[in-house]
C-alpha cells in the first residue's frame, strides 16, 4: 500500500499448466482466490469441499476434464 491506499496497479498471475488444462489459453481475467481450491479439486478428481466459496475454474480445463 502507499500511504494506506491499495496499489490498483499490481496484476496477479496465475499459471496453470499439464494434464487437464487446456493447451495455450490465456485467461482474460485473473480468477478469485476462491475458485482455486475447486479447480484444484477437479483435477485432483475429489470432491470440492462443501466449506468452499469460490467454484472451479472450467474455461482452463481440457475437454478430458
Amino acid at each position: 500500500t502507499a500511504i494506506g491506499y491499495a496499489d490498483t496497479t499490481l496484476s496477479p498471475i496465475f499459471v496453470a499448466a499439464g494434464k487437464g488444462i487446456k493447451e495455450g489459453f490465456e485467461m482474460k481475467l485473473f480468477p478469485r482466490e476462491v475458485d482455486v481450491t475447486p479447480t484444484a479439486a477437479v483435477l485432483l478428481g475429489v470432491r470440492i469441499p462443501a466449506e468452499c466459496e469460490g467454484s472451479p475454474a472450467y474455461t482452463i480445463l481440457s475437454e478430458e476434464m
